[in-house]
């Protein structure tokens, strides 16, 4: 498939490699997230969590993969919605 040809694991890169990566670079970033607001750090790491040892993983396992990359893939929403500071109820 043309649009995953350029991937790192399609390209040869050994996959610890790959997850090593994954894993240093997401803490980059919920660190990055934490010095802006804890609770988006938090979800951003329950995001990356999500990708990385659930949906993943289950992208050759089961069709049910599809189900949770859509829950996984809708989670940056509310990302947002807390990073912006609107994350209390208002009544």
């Amino acid at each position: 498939m043309v649009r995953t040809s350029q991937r790192p694991l399609v390209l040869g890169m050994p996959p610890k490699y790959a997850l090593l990566n994954g894993i240093g670079l997401g803490t980059l970033g919920m660190l990055g997230l934490y010095s802006y607001n804890p609770m988006t750090a938090i979800t951003g790491g329950t995001i990356l969590a999500g990708y990385l040892f659930v949906y993943t993983k289950m992208k050759t396992q089961s069709e049910w993969n599809t189900m949770v990359g859509s829950v996984v893939g809708s989670l940056p929403v509310y990302l947002g919605w807390i990073a912006s500071g609107r994350s209390y109820c208002m009544v």
